[in-house]
């Protein structure tokens, strides 16, 4: 089962790339884990570079009717702390927090390259394969228009959920700065994991983001 392959991998993680390959393997378990609808196009991108000193372990890119949603994805250790004994947030989170306003200081100011770049990834490198064009440059996504509507969203996943309190959760948002960032647990994709298997194994409901407990 999914769950039981992700939590295994957690369980035994130091950093995080042993759950970043299982995630690259799983892209929908990604992509269910942010996005709540199905949406006209999915896309999803594995180690997208942002101008040439940055890049985004997954960026999820999610067309409708007004525009595009853009998720930029961090990930950290499994296991590191994400708030300190003295309830502050961790020097790790912190760097996290650092450099995606960094990214998102880059993006403003690089708005339409990294439109660009992202339509061309999203022909060459998407790895869910739903609404990839035929790798033809004449047809890309349209987020590349200049007149086209993205909001960005960046999100640091940290830690596991066990001990954090209410009060350690307020505080490991207290970080943000410039950027809107959210910041969740490996935890978050285990709930999605075994909302999957139990929806292949019973019915063919959608896994709603709206389920996940963070």
């Amino acid at each position: 089962m999914l769950a039981n392959t992700l939590e295994e991998i957690l369980n035994k993680s130091d950093g995080e790339s042993a759950a970043r390959q299982f995630l690259k393997k799983n892209p929908a378990l990604l992509l269910w884990s942010f996005v709540c609808v199905g949406g006209h196009s999915q896309y999803l991108l594995a180690e997208f570079p942002i101008g040439i000193r940055y890049r985004a372990d997954f960026v999820i890119l999610y067309e409708h009717s007004g525009g595009w949603e853009v998720y930029l994805i961090e990930l950290e250790p499994v296991h590191d702390r994400v708030i300190t004994k003295d309830g502050r947030p961790s020097k790790r989170l912190n760097s996290a927090i650092s450099q995606i306003n960094d990214w998102a200081d880059y993006i403003e100011t690089n708005q339409l390259q990294v439109k660009q770049d992202l339509s061309d990834w999203c022909i060459r490198h998407d790895l869910l394969g739903w609404d990839s064009p035929d790798d033809s440059p004449d047809d890309p996504p349209n987020i590349k228009d200049p007149e086209s509507y993205v909001h960005f969203h960046y999100h640091v996943i940290i830690g596991r959920r066990e001990g954090i309190t209410k009060d350690k959760r307020r505080k490991m948002n207290q970080g943000r700065r410039t950027a809107e960032i959210a910041i969740g647990t490996y935890d978050r994709f285990l709930d999605v994991a075994r909302n999957m298997d139990y929806n292949e194994t019973h019915s063919n409901e959608p896994v709603w983001l709206s389920e996940i407990k963070e």
